[in-house]
């Protein structure tokens, strides 16, 4: 039978498949039914403020009910997907994206906070990093997957109906696995005579003993998804384009961030073994920092230097996350991880946000290579303050292993048989 996580792992990417696809085709079908950029702009919008909103306020899940909630959050997804580009849908199409909470963005979904939490806590310390960088790892290598299979000659409409029938595939994925998890729980109970002790409900954020080092997390990670907001790929796309761009110039672009995608997706394994070596804040701080110096050195490069720093830059740029997703769910306990995802995806959403528009300020008053240089700066900025910030605050691995260098060679290994 399969194992939960298989199942998250599983349906992680199968959802990072269909939002590839739905990132390309979903705006197509969207101006094949007649709707203006204005409108379209809308509805992204609309679907990433949903998926905002739902994190924020959606009901606190007891740890059984958490593979419900998740059949629950695909099923309005698909279903929003599928409605949204029908010839005559039942609603608007922004009322349809924002019920369904049908954001784009793979880690800004009412999804996330749950698979966080599910996956830290079905693994050990000392695979709680791995089973993150794998997590990353196939959602990016799925979504340059579902980006490319979007330029498949078939209607627009097709491909994102297509890809919402995906999305509700994995409702009855997470449907099945939560009743074969209840009938598995129904048979250690049967077999041991006893009902076997309920897990700690998830906590909300006011309930929560590490809210302040929650809160902490959320402000500096919400910073550098500002600062990120400067060179999304949409705005980075459109800065290549002004300085290089011509005829044909669109299957460059193409080319390139997909090129991107797969080395990132490479990338995540890296990390989890290097977390290992020096440490989850030395791997976010000293492999985020040389991606940011890229991103400064770009404006000042020819085409082809600034093709290749985009490419190093796919590699470094993205370690940081199954490190910083260990970090945040292996720095508070059990049930405080939903809260803590939760947190740090809102703050992280909102200021992600506010990011494009200053970005575009900055490129009006000071020229085209002002955002970018900004974002390599502030980016480092974050970095440091990181390290200064939670530079003493270990997961519990870390922890173990530091306390096992000074122990006799027996000890030694008693105390770090969980961690290797």
């Amino acid at each position: 039978m399969l194992s939960e996580r298989v199942i998250l792992l599983a349906t992680r990417s199968v959802r990072s498949l269909a939002l590839g696809a739905l990132g390309i085709a979903l705006p197509l079908a969207l101006e094949a039914n007649a709707l203006g950029t204005a409108r379209i702009a809308y509805v992204l919008s609309a679907g990433l403020g949903g998926a905002t909103l739902l994190v924020a306020l959606g009901p606190g899940a007891q740890v059984r009910n958490r593979l419900w909630a998740l059949a629950a959050y695909s099923l309005l997804f698909g279903a929003a997907a599928v409605g949204v580009v029908a010839p005559a849908p039942p609603l608007p199409p922004e009322a349809a994206a924002f019920l369904g909470a049908m954001s784009l963005q793979p880690n800004i979904s009412p999804h996330a906070p749950l698979e966080h939490a599910s996956l830290a806590d079905g693994a050990s310390d000392a695979d709680r990093t791995k089973v993150f960088a794998w997590y990353n790892s196939l959602s990016t290598a799925a979504l340059a997957l579902g980006a490319l299979a979007a330029s498949a000659p078939a209607s627009p409409a097709a491909e994102a109906s297509v890809a919402g029938a995906a999305v509700l595939a994995t409702a009855a994925c997470y449907a099945c696995a939560a009743l074969a998890a209840a009938a598995r729980l129904r048979r250690v109970e049967a077999a041991a005579g006893v009902a076997a002790p309920a897990p700690a409900d998830d906590k909300r954020l006011a309930d929560c003993t590490m809210r302040r080092r929650i809160l902490s997390l959320a402000a500096l990670f919400s910073f550098d998804s500002w600062a990120g907001g400067f060179v999304i790929n949409a705005l980075f796309a459109h800065w290549l384009s002004e300085r290089y761009g011509g005829d044909g110039y669109a299957k460059t672009l193409g080319t390139l961030f997909f090129a991107n995608q797969v080395i990132a997706s490479f990338s995540f394994p890296v990390a989890a073994a290097l977390s290992k070596q020096v440490g989850l804040i030395n791997t976010m701080v000293f492999t985020h920092l040389p991606s940011n110096l890229c991103l400064v050195a770009i404006p000042f490069c020819t085409e082809y230097q600034v093709y290749g720093l985009v490419l190093v830059r796919g590699l470094l740029s993205q370690m940081d996350v199954p490190a910083r997703e260990s970090f945040m769910t292996g720095v508070v306990p059990r049930d405080e991880r939903v809260a803590c995802s939760r947190t740090i995806m809102i703050a992280r959403a909102v200021a992600c946000v506010l990011g494009p528009p200053c970005a575009a300020a900055l490129w009006r008053a000071r020229g085209p290579a002002a955002p970018l240089v900004f974002a390599g700066l502030a980016k480092s900025a974050y970095d440091l303050a990181l390290l200064v910030v939670f530079r003493k605050v270990t997961p519990p691995e870390e922890r173990r292993a530091a306390a096992a260098v000074s122990l006799p060679p027996t000890e030694k290994a008693t105390l770090l048989k969980d961690v290797v």
